[in-house]
């Protein structure tokens, strides 16, 4: 935990030296965009890897009708991943999911950041694989491949075209300067893995043992006790036999009430009324649209357009083709939902921050920064993303 306090702010700042290396970019290169940018110091990342099991994981389901109905008969992870274990026709599946497991298994794959409690890791609890296996099953995986290859290919292409116009000093400079920010990338991107799911994974395991030993020794009464004690009080009872259960209960009404008080999962604003009429600077404007269109602009990662139906927040599930608004990019995982995630608007964020490169990779345009985008919109709003221009157009649910 102290490595954590320590490391994790600059770490995710680490990104920031991409603003600096974007503007040096600029001054070298006449014919800047933001997706040739995005290529020049694109790197394959931990959570990349990630991604290639799955994808490798969905074609053996794919190409395997048994188990394939399964996974449409059965909705039920834990149940489905069960009947998965008593099957033959499933062992290169079983196999896949054992070897990711090795790799990743001490991380845990559900964060959700209004949880008192730490979520069981995948070596706990395997069936949680299953839930993004789903995740992946329609995804074309062709054009996540073809986004990686293409990135790759990109990247060389335009490192020749600006090194060639450079002479040795300057070459000597882009080049440690292209390092750095290729580093910056990464940071942005693993540090997902290293600084929150597997930290939070080893203070799981530590808290696993540690509550199993305080149980045995009558100072805790049930396994969630743990949480309501801070690290020194729990280091002082292993080391004293402190009996904390008087102070538990104390401390779980208190919660109790409190929880009563909390805020939402996601913090928007009060929708407005009169926002029939908005301006190309998002701002609200009396002539130029009609009363059912609204028309914002952003930051486009990705030049591709896509229609569809708005989704405020990141739900744990999806039934339809949406294009969710998302008030900025840490609001959730996308992957269990990415095969209904036709686009994403973001109200602050950037597309090197972990959300913005997973979508990259999945071919799913994000717009960025698009100011007021979490008072204009509403569920169900028609919405057409153009990442071409940047531009939102937004035809309000009657």
């Amino acid at each position: 935990m102290k490595f954590l306090s320590a490391n994790h702010q600059p770490v995710t700042h680490g990104c920031d030296y991409l603003d600096t290396f974007m503007e040096y970019y600029k001054s070298i290169n006449d014919d800047y965009n933001v997706e040739d940018f995005y290529d020049l110091v694109f790197n394959v990342s931990i959570l990349n890897k990630e991604r290639e099991f799955y994808i490798a994981m969905a074609n053996e389901v794919n190409s395997n009708a048994i188990l394939n109905k399964m996974f449409k008969n059965c909705q039920y992870n834990e149940l489905l991943y069960s009947r998965l274990t008593r099957i033959s026709e499933s062992k290169n599946l079983l196999k896949l999911i054992k070897d990711y497991i090795a790799l990743f298994g001490i991380c845990n794959l559900d964060i959700d950041v209004n949880s008192p409690y730490l979520e069981p890791l995948l070596m706990e609890a395997p069936s949680k694989v299953i839930g993004h296996i789903r995740g992946f099953l329609d995804l074309n995986i062709k054009n996540f491949k073809a986004s990686i290859e293409n990135s790759l290919k990109n990247k060389k292409r335009i490192k020749a075209d600006i090194l060639i116009n450079l002479d040795k000093k300057e070459v000597v400079e882009f080049l440690n300067k292209l390092t750095l920010a290729e580093k910056a990338y990464l940071a942005r991107d693993d540090h997902h893995y290293y600084f929150e799911r597997m930290t939070n994974s080893y203070l799981r395991l530590a808290l696993g043992e540690t509550t199993k030993i305080l149980m045995k020794n009558k100072q805790i009464q049930n396994k969630s006790d743990i949480y309501f004690l801070t690290l020194n009080e729990i280091k002082m009872g292993l080391l004293n036999s402190t009996d904390f259960r008087e102070l538990i209960n104390e401390r779980k009404k208190l919660y109790n009430y409190q929880k009563k008080l909390f805020a939402p999962p996601t913090i928007g604003r009060n929708h407005t009324e009169n926002t029939d009429c908005i301006n190309e600077n998002n701002e609200q404007d009396k002539e130029g649209f009609c009363e059912d269109a609204i028309v914002l602009k952003g930051l486009s990662g990705l030049r591709k357009k896509v229609n569809g139906k708005i989704k405020i927040g990141m739900p744990a599930y999806l039934e339809e083709n949406s294009i969710l608004v998302v008030p900025f990019t840490r609001c959730g995982e996308l992957e269990p939902i990415v095969n209904f995630v036709k686009g994403i608007i973001v109200e602050v964020g950037s597309p090197f921050e972990h959300l913005g490169i997973l979508a990259r990779e999945m071919n799913i345009p994000v717009i960025y920064n698009v100011r007021n985008i979490m008072t204009y919109v509403r569920d169900g709003d028609e919405a057409t993303l153009d990442g071409f221009t940047g531009e939102i157009k937004i035809i309000r649910k009657n």
